[in-house]
């Protein structure tokens, strides 16, 4: 039977390097895989109202996301001033009266910035400018004739007055350039200047053929009173349009 050799004892560095080893194999843990981090569900929401549970709302996503409405457009601008179908602006009105030195294109009556009326000389061309438009007293541009162009009934106090301060006695010279050359400031109640003379306060007749009546005087110039005529200085030269009818 053979016998059994004894083991030869390994040198002493080798041996160390093994007790390392074997010391660090033993307190190293094992390798574990890597973890997956989920995300903890939020808790739900409960309204104050119910008390009940709802989720929490998502977010819409882009193409669930509803369109917004077309934004408004802005209302249109109020219409200028002087009324439906005959929209004159005041600016227009003002460059017709300097153009005709404040006469009325028909009646030929001078009178008062505020009193000027306007229309188109061409009914059929949409131009309100004031290349297109005539001026025109109240009474022309309402179909009615002038009261100033009938024959005038002057009461004795007003004649005598008048006499008094332009030293004229007859009668009918004030009802005569009453007539011709006075202008209109005032249309209700009608008032008149008559320049150089003074200012005269007339009420329509009733029947507006009869002419109108001077009911009292205003002011007058003190004397010694002189009319003074003042001629029209300048004019567009349009056609005239028709007066109204008698």
């Amino acid at each position: 039977m053979p016998t059994r050799q004894p083991a030869q004892p390994l040198p002493l560095d080798q041996a160390l390097g093994a007790l390392a080893r074997a010391a660090r194999s033993r307190a190293a843990p094992a390798p574990q895989p890597p973890k997956q981090r989920t995300a903890a569900p939020k808790p739900p929401v409960a309204t104050a109202a119910t008390g009940a549970a709802r989720k929490p709302a998502t977010p819409p996503s882009p193409a669930s996301a509803k369109p917004k409405p077309p934004a408004q457009e802005p209302p249109e601008p109020p219409a200028p001033p002087g009324g439906s179908g005959n929209p004159v602006t005041q600016a227009a009105r003002r460059a017709v009266w300097v153009a005709e030195d404040g006469r009325c294109e028909a009646c030929r009556r001078p009178m008062n910035q505020r009193l000027g009326r306007a229309c188109r000389v061409d009914p059929h061309v949409d131009d309100w400018s004031p290349q297109n438009l005539h001026l025109l007293c109240p009474y022309c541009a309402d179909g009615r004739p002038d009261p100033l162009a009938s024959p005038l009934a002057v009461a004795p106090s007003v004649t005598d007055a008048v006499s008094a301060t332009t030293c004229i006695t007859e009668p009918t010279w004030l009802v005569e350039q009453l007539r011709r050359h006075a202008v209109l400031i005032e249309a209700d109640p009608l008032r008149v200047w008559l320049p150089g003379v003074g200012v005269f306060a007339l009420t329509p007749a009733a029947d507006a053929k009869a002419g109108a009546a001077v009911l009292s005087v205003v002011r007058l110039y003190p004397a010694p009173a002189e009319l003074r005529i003042q001629p029209q200085r300048c004019t567009r030269g349009l056609p005239r349009p028709a007066p109204p009818g008698p």
